[in-house]
């Protein structure tokens, strides 16, 4: 069993990741939609030798319309601290995350799967949280949600939010904001854009063949 001096040259980590099983959806307070079941793991890592030292993950799911905790479970490759335990883990905090940071973030165009969520000081870090410029959205992921807009054409909000687990006004808000940053051309908003593109395309690979 590791010490204090151990467990004080950890860093923690913590994030959202998708459940399994059949989907549901929970519409927040703020009018954000939130896919549900989802895990909120938490990880502490020993520094000096970058080994897992500390796990802890929350499934949180939807019954009788209202985010419940399911289930807890924790594990340790250096074995397990009982008087740790009792100050590492919140058994509401994933509840926060789920309820109040998730639609929060979904709301202000973030993706809550690959944002680093605070790791200590809830029920306030849910509430308070001031996400920065760098947390926002990449031009990777929204060169990818553009492919997938692109390839859908009409109706893209319905499938973007099926496939990514976020409301429809997440999606177009998404797609705003590729425009924005000139990863999507600035025409042709919610219609067959594919086709368009490869319309003109052939018109113009057949114009010059004429010449």
């Amino acid at each position: 069993m590791q010490n204090s001096e151990f467990w004080s040259q950890c860093q923690k980590s913590q994030r959202l990741k998708p459940g399994r099983g059949k989907k549901a959806k929970w519409v927040a307070s703020n009018g954000e939609t939130v896919t549900l079941p989802v895990i909120v793991e938490l990880e502490w890592h020993h520094q000096p030798t970058g080994k897992l030292a500390f796990r802890v993950t929350g499934e949180v799911a939807l019954l009788d319309n209202e985010p419940r905790l399911l289930r807890v479970e924790t594990s340790s490759p250096v074995g397990l601290v009982p008087t740790m335990l009792q100050s590492a883990f919140r058994w509401q905090t994933p509840l926060d995350v789920v309820k109040v940071l998730v639609p929060r973030l979904l709301k202000a165009g973030f993706d809550p799967y690959n944002f680093p969520l605070p790791t200590d000081g809830y029920p306030d870090a849910a509430l308070n949280l001031r996400p920065d410029n760098k947390s926002r959205l990449t031009d990777k992921f929204l060169s990818e949600v553009v492919d997938e807009y692109l390839r859908g054409g009409r109706g893209y909000a319905k499938r973007l939010a099926e496939h990514h687990g976020v409301s429809e006004r997440t999606a177009v808000s998404w797609i705003e904001k590729a425009r924005q940053r000139n990863l999507l051309p600035k025409t042709a908003p919610d219609s067959d854009v594919g086709k368009i593109i490869r319309t003109a395309k052939a018109k113009a690979t057949t114009t010059a063949k004429a010449r």
